[in-house]
């Protein structure tokens, strides 16, 4: 039943998997954001995320994932992502990573498959990684899928279901909505806002910068 979940929820990236499409040689992306977080008491938490990946040949990504990791927590990751070759419409992405999450050591591969869509200029993504922490033997997954387009020229929207488990606690499921702004060349302001449907913060805001060189 886990695995059948697993296929079929998403985020994620939110920004914690590289994406299937290949950054190119000498490109570079960033991603920062601050998310406030609501807790059962209805308290707001900030988390502060920043993702960043370099391209070093034609099919292979350097990248960093600091910040909150799935169970809310600082997390230091770097990685290494290769793009397959494909026949087909889809993008497939696979990549390695190792690091630092709640001062444990931490292996996480992940992966992702994307998919261009002619209508609206628009884009579909299904991301997904494992965190697994040798010393103590615990494993967190997470899968988010998004669906994205662009309505018109300097502006995105993306939805996204975002799901997983960090160990020992159940599994969560919610939706997120964001608007992406271009400010300047290769600039984006990112502004979006999550929901619970079970087992997650009550209401997540995000404020982000986007941008590529």
């Amino acid at each position: 039943m886990r695995f059948i979940l697993i296929l079929i929820s998403m985020l994620l990236a939110s920004q914690a998997v590289a994406g299937p499409w290949p950054r190119g040689a000498g490109q570079t992306f960033f991603a920062a954001s601050v998310r406030m977080q609501q807790n059962v008491d209805g308290e707001y938490k900030p988390n502060i995320a920043y993702y960043h990946e370099t391209g070093i040949s034609r099919r292979l990504t350097f990248g960093a994932d600091i910040g909150g990791s799935i169970a809310g927590l600082d997390k230091a990751v770097a990685f290494l992502s290769t793009h397959l070759p494909t026949t087909g419409a889809w993008a497939i992405g696979l990549d390695m990573g190792g690091g630092m999450i709640s001062e444990e050591p931490v292996v996480r591969p992940g992966f992702s498959f994307g998919r261009k869509l002619a209508r609206k200029s628009g884009w579909l993504t299904i991301e997904g990684a494992v965190e697994y922490s040798p010393r103590i033997a615990e494993t967190d997954w997470k899968l988010d899928l998004t669906y994205g387009f662009q309505q018109r020229e300097g502006l995105k929207y993306y939805v996204q279901v975002q799901s997983g488990q960090p160990h020992a606690q159940p599994t969560f499921l919610r939706v997120a909505g964001s608007v992406t702004y271009r400010i300047a060349p290769r600039t984006w302001l990112d502004v979006g806002v999550s929901s619970r449907v079970v087992n997650s913060d009550p209401v997540r805001v995000k404020l982000g910068i986007w941008r590529s060189f």
